[in-house]
């Protein structure tokens, strides 16, 4: 026999019917969840379920703070994607993006195609590139040459006639320190990756800048960005951690690390948070299942695709020698290892 679809199932099919007719290449606010229960005489607890499931979807975005919006209908057919060489294939921030790009693109009938260097010469200059990470200033001069329009997702921000969009990573270090010292800690520790990585050298300076204000010089330890960096590094701050019986908390300038060093003191019997409260940046899907979970800074892949297909939908992209730069917010997640 079959089964009627459920309510939500059924909502979620009337609400995709009209988006679509009222999706254009700007977005568009859709009503409050009181005036769509009030059209379609259910439930608000159903409306929410119903826009969450196309929010999922892609079909809507929702921002604190700003309502739900329609996704924009993206005026491009085919969309370039060129990533940084330094980039490994495990790196959650360009895994994550990667998957909701292509969710992206798939419900707007539009292609990806990845270009590798070899292929620069050869490509369409009228298809649009994104370029994920840093690349070299040899790179820069190619793509620049072969193509009109170029967004840059985390990169270093030196590439004329691009827009640059990326997460305000100086911010998060600022946060991040603000909370510490919000929290009354004053003995802090930093673990920050190379100085050669634009979001770890960022969330570096953010994080000292803020506690400098208040005369105060955190032990910093640079490391790799890996779970083995945090790991390895967490040798370096044992004898710290017993020199005074004093509250301590640490920023990481990733979740990886993050975990790799709550690992190794977990394996030596160090409390977390109790001994050392630890804070991290991406919230990666290990940061919510690892015992304790990770307090984390979540950056938001929705809101970094809407905002690159906004560009290209609209005639903000520059011309010639100049450049765009869109910092996009970060969300603090409270989990078991840091609380305020």
């Amino acid at each position: 026999m079959d089964k009627k679809p459920l309510l939500r199932e059924q909502l979620a099919t009337r609400l995709r019917e009209q988006i679509l007719q009222l999706q254009t290449t700007s977005p568009v606010r859709i009503a409050p969840e009181r005036t769509l229960a009030e059209q379609f005489g259910v439930s608000r607890i159903s409306i929410r379920a119903a826009v969450k499931q196309l929010a999922l979807e892609g079909l809507l975005s929702q921002t604190q703070g700003r309502g739900t919006y329609i996704t924009p209908r993206s005026q491009v057919r085919t969309l370039h994607l060129f990533c940084s060489p330094d980039i490994k294939g495990t790196d959650p921030f360009y895994n994550e993006f990667l998957v909701e790009i292509t969710t992206t693109a798939a419900l707007q009938a539009m292609t990806l195609q990845m270009v590798h260097e070899s292929q620069i010469t050869l490509q369409d200059p009228h298809v649009p590139l994104v370029v994920i990470g840093v690349i070299s200033d040899t790179l820069k001069t190619k793509l620049a040459q072969a193509y009109r329009t170029i967004i840059v997702v985390q990169g270093d921000g030196h590439l004329p006639g691009a827009v640059h969009l990326s997460f305000d990573d100086y911010a998060i270090g600022q946060r991040a320190a603000a909370l510490f010292l919000e929290s009354n800690y004053h003995k802090i520790a930093l673990l920050s990756g190379p100085d050669r990585f634009p979001s770890a050298n960022q969330r570096k300076q953010g994080f000292l800048d803020k506690l400098h204000e208040r005369n105060l010089q955190p032990i910093t330890i640079t490391s790799k960005m890996n779970w083995s960096g945090g790991y390895h590094s967490a040798s370096e701050l044992e004898s710290w951690l017993y020199q005074e019986d004093e509250p301590k908390a640490l920023f990481a300038a990733n979740d990886w690390m993050a975990v790799g060093l709550i690992q190794r003191f977990k394996e030596q019997g160090i409390a977390i948070p109790e001994k050392l409260a630890v804070l991290g940046c991406d919230n990666i899907q290990l940061a919510a299942q690892f015992t304790p979970s990770l307090s984390t800074f979540d950056l938001d892949m929705k809101l970094l695709t809407t905002e690159l297909l906004q560009f290209l939908s609209s005639d903000a992209i520059p011309t010639e020698q100049e450049s765009v730069h869109r910092m996009l917010p970060a969300t603090l997640i409270l989990r078991e290892t840091f609380t305020p």
